[in-house]
């Protein structure tokens, strides 16, 4: 009986210990780091072996000159491999500094100098008015009588003839679109397979065998390397400030990067062969932006 009575005050002893002291399961922590947002693009392009910033600027439907100024690239705008290019917006600007803690440090404020009070100054003293002159009547002057002109004798100019009014049929003739300047011609002699727009920033052609495709005005090669949208040749036309042509073909081109090229002069000429060798895809680009080609050369 006794034994029985310590091994029950034994666990009475155990369950009240439990109780004053519960014991706590090890927690694991689970969650995953939060992830940072994706970085937006940042427009920048990295130069790649025999690029043109003309050829950029085309691939991208952009002004080269745009690219020049945020990138601080002259005439005659020479890239390297490598260069790291801005293609939309502008430069960052650098950010404020910070001190040790990483707090912002604000910026200086510059105040004005007080300007010194200026001594006040003496009363004004009156100032005393001029004795007033006697008037003097004025001489009278003798009057001369102007001498009379001959009259000059008015000669009537004859009405100015009525110019003819047009007819109603010459009134409803529509007028041909006026090209944008003078020596613009259409580069092949055939209609366009695919016309400009509806996502066409040109016109694509299936040329016959044998055809030559011409430069639409004069201008200065300024690119002449690999295809731009599945071609393997792309031809870049500089004509002005304003307008530049291309011409995307899968022949060997006849002419050279930096060379003058005439109104008419020959790009390449289209042998015998297969559908995808007499391609070609013509575009005519205004400080940067795709043109109807119709609206500059006119109807052909």
């Amino acid at each position: 009986m006794a034994s029985q009575r310590i091994i029950s005050l034994f666990v009475c002893a155990t369950l009240a210990a439990g109780c004053a002291t519960p014991s706590r399961a090890p927690v694991q922590d689970r969650s995953e780091p939060i992830s940072k947002p994706a970085i937006k693009t940042s427009g920048e392009y990295i130069v790649r072996p025999n690029d043109s910033l003309y050829a950029i600027a085309w691939k991208y439907q952009l002004d080269y000159r745009d690219i020049a100024r945020r990138n601080g690239i002259a005439p005659p705008y020479t890239i390297y491999p490598g260069q790291k290019l801005l293609l939309y917006g502008m430069k960052s600007e650098p950010s404020a500094a910070t001190d040790s803690t990483g707090a912002s440090i604000p910026a200086p404020v510059q105040t004005k100098p007080k300007t010194a009070a200026r001594p006040a100054q003496p009363p004004a003293q009156p100032v005393a008015k001029p004795a007033a002159r006697p008037v003097t009547k004025p001489v009278a002057t003798p009057v001369v009588e102007p001498v009379a002109k001959p009259v000059a004798k008015s000669v009537t100019k004859p009405a100015p003839r009525a110019r003819p009014t047009p007819s109603t049929a010459q009134k409803s003739a529509p007028s041909q679109p006026a090209p944008a300047r003078a020596g613009w011609r259409w580069p092949v002699n055939t209609q366009p397979a695919r016309g400009f727009g509806r996502g066409n920033n040109g016109l694509d052609y299936l040329l016959p065998n044998g055809h030559r495709v011409i430069a639409a005005a004069a201008g200065e090669v300024v690119y002449a390397g690999a295809g731009i949208g599945g071609y393997r040749y792309t031809i870049i036309v500089e004509h002005s400030d304003t307008y530049l042509s291309a011409y995307n073909i899968n022949v060997e081109p006849a002419v050279a990067e930096g060379s003058r090229i005439a109104s008419g002069g020959k790009i390449c000429d289209i042998g015998s062969g297969s559908p995808t060798t007499r391609r070609l895809h013509f575009e005519i680009r205004r400080n940067g932006a795709p043109v109807d080609p119709a609206k500059i050369i006119g109807r052909g």
